[in-house]
Order: structure tokens, then C-alpha cells, then sequence
């Protein structure tokens, strides 16, 4: 039993162009795990005054801190991995099923290995709590992808 279709020339630029966007995200991501704790701290506090100068309330009276920051950055970033990951997959053909368990495996081991570059970077620490925090990430972005696709062909 084959599941993969057959390629047009133009799958093949679609495959060649979404697995590169993928590949360059995942970079910029691994970027950001490479930095040092002091520099990561800077980087979060700069943007929580940001937040703090455009929407004073966040902070206030929703409790906007650093370390909610960070785990929003965490599953906002994985969040368009999965929804990348799931227009990859699909460019390559596979059917819809394996689709879903390729983007879920996928997403968790990129989700492990950035956690394990984390414990190679000075300060920092990788979490199983973070790889399943992204994963939640990846899922959601999944589901986001397949909400806008099924929009899409209405």
C-alpha cells in the first residue's frame, strides 16, 4: 500500500520552498536557546516593558511577568513550527493521518533537541516541562493550520 502521490514539477518548488521556511524557522528558533541566560534575560525584560509601555493593564492587572513571557515565547514559537511543519508534510504527500503523527513526532523531537541545546548554553537549563509545553505548541499550530485549511476549500 503506497501512501505517497505522485509528484507535478510545481510539488516538487513546493517542497523544495516549505521545507527551507521550515529549516530557517527551526534556526532562528535553536538562535534563541543558544543564547546565554543574561542575554535571554535582557532580550524578555526588554520586551515585557514594551508590553508594559502599549498595554500598562497586561501588566497590572493580569500579572504579565517574565517567566509567563518566556512560556508564551515557547509555545507562540512552536505554535507556527507546527503550522510550518503541517504545510511541509502535506506538500510531500502524505496522506492525512500520517500527516498528523509526522508533524507530532516531528515537533517533539525538535522540541527535545532545542531543550538539549539549552544544556549546553551557559545559564540556561533544558526542562521536559518546555518539550511538552512545545509540543502543545506544535499541536495547536496543527490545529490552526487545519482550521485554516478547511476554511480555505469552503
Amino acid at each position: 500500500m503506497k501512501e505517497i502521490r505522485p509528484l507535478r514539477s510545481s510539488s516538487y518548488k513546493k517542497q523544495i520552498f516549505w521545507t527551507a521556511l521550515t529549516l530557517f524557522y527551526l534556526l532562528f528558533i535553536y538562535s534563541n536557546s543558544m543564547r546565554t541566560a543574561p542575554e535571554s534575560t535582557v532580550q524578555s525584560q526588554g520586551l515585557l516593558g514594551l508590553i508594559e509601555k502599549i498595554f500598562p493593564f497586561v501588566i497590572r492587572h493580569l500579572g504579565l511577568t517574565e517567566h509567563i513571557l518566556r512560556k508564551m515565547a515557547h509555545f507562540g514559537e512552536y505554535l507556527v513550527l507546527g503550522m510550518l511543519l503541517a504545510q511541509t508534510v502535506k506538500t510531500y504527500g502524505y496522506l492525512r493521518l500520517r500527516q498528523f503523527w509526522i508533524v507530532l513526532a516531528g515537533g517533539f523531537l525538535m522540541a527535545a533537541a532545542d531543550e538539549g541545546i539549552q544544556l549546553f548554553t551557559e545559564g540556561r537549563s533544558g526542562q521536559f516541562s518546555d518539550v511538552m509545553l512545545d509540543l502543545c505548541g506544535v499541536m495547536a499550530g496543527l490545529f490552526v493550520w487545519r482550521l485554516i485549511e478547511f476554511v480555505r476549500t469552503k
